[in-house]
């Protein structure tokens, strides 16, 4: 709700302000509630065609198209696209 911050710089800067905001408060003594965490953990981002090889490498364990979505959690059409990829 600050102006400014929108969607993306929330999740861009969003950790790293609260984490300063915090350590400033514990610093001098005020009060902070420890009853939820408000940082996520950052998931490393994958290194782009990653994910096609993963799916890539799930087909050639045996594993249907529609089994590949279900187990990634991703749409058939996508697992798809992954796979016509590596046509070439």
């Amino acid at each position: 709700k600050v102006n400014g911050m929108g969607k993306v710089r929330v999740e861009k800067y969003g950790n790293d302000i609260l984490k300063i905001i915090r350590d400033y408060c514990i610093e001098n003594d005020i009060e902070v509630s420890n009853s939820v965490e408000i940082f996520e953990e950052k998931t490393p981002k994958k290194k782009r065609g990653e994910t096609k090889r993963i799916s890539l490498d799930l087909y050639k364990k045996g594993k249907s198209i529609e089994e590949i979505a279900l187990e990634r959690e991703l749409n058939e059409n996508t697992i798809f696209g992954h796979l016509a990829s590596f046509i070439p």
